[in-house]
């Protein structure tokens, strides 16, 4: 089937003339094609080949019959202009249909809908004015057929692009009336860089010779990591003892190596990282909006602050001379200097799912530990409430222990947080999202 057999489902729409919606469409779909051919370049031989629109049989193996997969690319000429294709199974087994859409996005109802979450936690205003807002950005992003297909589905695979990235997909409301029903408590979400890239994290799975990581509990009050905190412009990091009890639970659950403390150095978390199946990392995030800081006078170093990471401990308890001790793990460290063969990696660390720089297309964090080897990482957009936080990756663990697959281990465990008074509103618990594969491997047996 040819993507082109579906551009009558743009024809009706009134943003421009239908030749250059079309053309719009055309060019689209070609750089899709040729995106998804430099993807297979660099995941190269695992992934057998450039996935393409014209072989959906391609395509088909990836999905399921309840699955939709939605590519979402934000402010192509303009932050209003954005483009959705989405691609599903009309009929069990039957071949994949695509769907394609170029939509007027309203940036100023999306970004009061992300402070709205992201920022604030009150529960009493929700209800009527958020709701409604999150109603319209969906019915905005989704329109027609592809809205009806996503209510519908069981799993919904998004592969944001740019400022699409940005969205809380999972606190969006997906019926018309009615008490708000959100995205992620209604639908197992998932999120992916692109199709080859979901292909090559669904590759066979052997498990690594080690034991799960857990990192929790970490302190940052010595003066000699002051010194690493000020190269990097940063004033103050708050100890973590609330999720300490929390890296106990997991670690007992998985029978894990469980560093805490000063013990959580990064030169022993380098040195476990390869043989885990399961990581879990309690921390704070790094991540600087916007330019490297100029105040840095080393060229390294100033490029260096540009880039996300993860706070541990400095291996010689100061500032180190070496990127591989200093104590702040970056993405770019991550993606090109290790090998990880986890089945899950959670990171449980402010905005680890939302940091961005210039070496990825989305959230840089999840992404470098995917490109290192890990089949799958769990994250959060933004800033996270401790007690919320603690509930929800406890329900999580204990649904991927008894072999849930991924996305439903993260969707059940917000819906329970969510069902809980105090954690109601979504500030609580949609900012965490699921990237790479959703098939669960860690279920069962002990792992060690």
């Amino acid at each position: 089937m040819d993507y082109k057999k579906n551009l009558d489902l743009i024809r009706n729409s009134t943003l421009d003339s239908v030749q250059q919606k079309v053309a719009v469409v055309e060019q689209f779909m070609t750089n899709f094609e040729a995106y998804e051919q430099a993807m297979a370049k660099l995941l190269a031989p695992s992934t057998g080949g450039p996935l393409n629109l014209e072989r959906l049989d391609q395509i088909g193996s990836l999905l399921g019959d309840q699955d939709v997969y939605c590519l979402i690319a934000g402010g192509l000429n303009s932050d209003d202009d954005w483009f959705v294709m989405g691609i599903w199974r009309p009929n069990p087994g039957a071949d994949p249909v695509v769907s394609t859409e170029r939509v007027v996005m309203n940036v100023v109802l999306l970004h009061q809908l992300k402070q709205a979450v992201f920022l604030n936690s009150s529960a009493d205003d929700w209800d009527e004015l958020l709701a409604t807002q999150a109603r319209q950005l969906f019915g905005r992003m989704f329109p027609g057929e592809l809205g009806m297909r996503i209510r519908q589905a069981r799993r919904v695979i998004l592969a944001p692009n740019q400022q699409a990235w940005s969205v809380p997909y999972a606190a969006l409301v997906i019926n018309e009336t009615g008490a708000p029903q959100f995205l992620g408590i209604e639908k197992a979400l998932s999120f992916t860089e692109s199709l080859s890239l979901l292909r090559h994290l669904n590759r066979p799975w052997s498990k690594p010779g080690g034991r799960a990581l857990v990192v929790s509990g970490l302190c940052y009050d010595s003066n000699d990591l002051k010194t690493t905190l000020k190269h990097f412009g940063v004033d103050y990091l708050s100890s973590l003892s609330k999720n300490a009890i929390t890296g106990k639970e997991i670690a007992t659950l998985y029978q894990a190596v469980h560093l805490s403390g000063q013990d959580a150095r990064e030169d022993e978390i380098r040195n476990l990282l390869p043989k885990a199946p399961m990581i879990h990392l309690a921390t704070h995030g790094f991540n600087v909006v916007g330019d490297a800081r100029p105040d840095i006078y080393d060229a390294l170093a100033r490029i260096r602050s540009g880039l996300p990471g993860l706070w541990f401990m400095p291996s010689t308890g100061s500032f180190a001379t070496t990127s591989s001790g200093d104590g702040l793990l970056q993405a770019w460290e991550i993606r090109y200097q290790l090998q990880i063969d986890a089945d899950l990696v959670t990171l449980a660390a402010c905005e680890a799912g939302g940091a961005k720089s210039i070496l990825a297309n989305g959230p840089e964090l999840p992404l470098a530990f995917l490109y290192a080897g890990a089949r799958s990482v769990v994250a959060p957009l933004t800033k996270v409430d401790d007690n919320a936080t603690s509930y929800l990756m406890a329900e999580f663990y204990r649904e991927i222990r008894i072999g849930s697959p991924k996305d439903e281990a993260l969707q059940r465990s917000m819906r329970r947080t969510q069902e809980r008074p105090e954690f109601r509103h979504p500030y609580y618990w949609a900012t965490f999202e699921l990237f790479g594969a959703t098939t669960n491997c860690l279920a069962k047996q002990p792992i060690r």
